[in-house]
């Protein structure tokens, strides 16, 4: 599978449908997806046809956070130098991609979110939740 397929996107009705699609490791975010969301993001926030967006996902969890077997690109420390050298606001905005959309985003969670993706969830305007719905942070474990 592809990460255009991990990550789909399509636009229906004026608004832009993102949906973590990486069910055989519960939909945990790699590298590439990263990469991938963000250009979604990207692309819903130039598109003035888009006048709204909805995270969602195809697994039996929200998202199982970050894939750690996921080997990090050669680019890691370049990419990391890079914020380093960035203004605070371009370095939150890269790092928390959903609080830079000017427009609604509707986040639909069933089963758990953890992680990084928890805090994709809790970035959206609107988060509407199922029963089965849990977020979760694995840092607050440790230390």
């Amino acid at each position: 599978m592809t990460v255009e397929q991990d990550v789909l996107y399509a636009k229906e009705d004026r608004i832009g449908i993102m949906t973590l699609n990486h069910a055989q490791k519960l939909n945990a975010i790699t590298h590439e997806m990263l990469r991938t969301i963000n250009s979604i993001i990207e692309d819903i926030k130039n598109d003035d046809k888009v006048r709204a967006a909805i995270l969602t996902e195809n697994s039996k969890a929200f998202s199982a956070g970050t894939d750690i077997s996921d080997e990090a690109p050669q680019t890691a420390q370049v990419e990391a130098n890079l914020l380093r050298e960035k203004t605070s606001t371009e370095y939150r905005q890269s790092i928390w991609f959903f609080n830079s959309i000017p427009k609604p985003v509707i986040c639909g969670i069933k089963g758990a979110a953890v992680g990084i993706v928890a805090e994709f969830t809790l970035h959206c305007d609107i988060r509407i939740a199922a029963s089965s719905a849990g977020w979760g942070q694995v840092l607050v474990l440790t230390g």
